[in-house]
């Protein structure tokens, strides 16, 4: 989109529908991902302790 333009209605809700479902999905995987991180870490020391 060239500069200046204005954004019609439709293409101003797509892009707010747009970022909230990008930040509702950031907000999902984020804690999951850090949970499988957290796991992986404790799966790796408890290796550690057994050799």
């Amino acid at each position: 989109m060239a500069s200046g333009q204005r954004l019609t209605v439709g293409q101003g809700a797509a892009l707010v529908v747009g970022y909230a479902l990008a930040l509702l999905l950031a907000a999902c995987l984020l804690p999951i991902a850090l949970a499988c991180l957290a796991v992986e870490r404790l799966a790796r020391r408890g290796v550690d302790r057994e050799s």
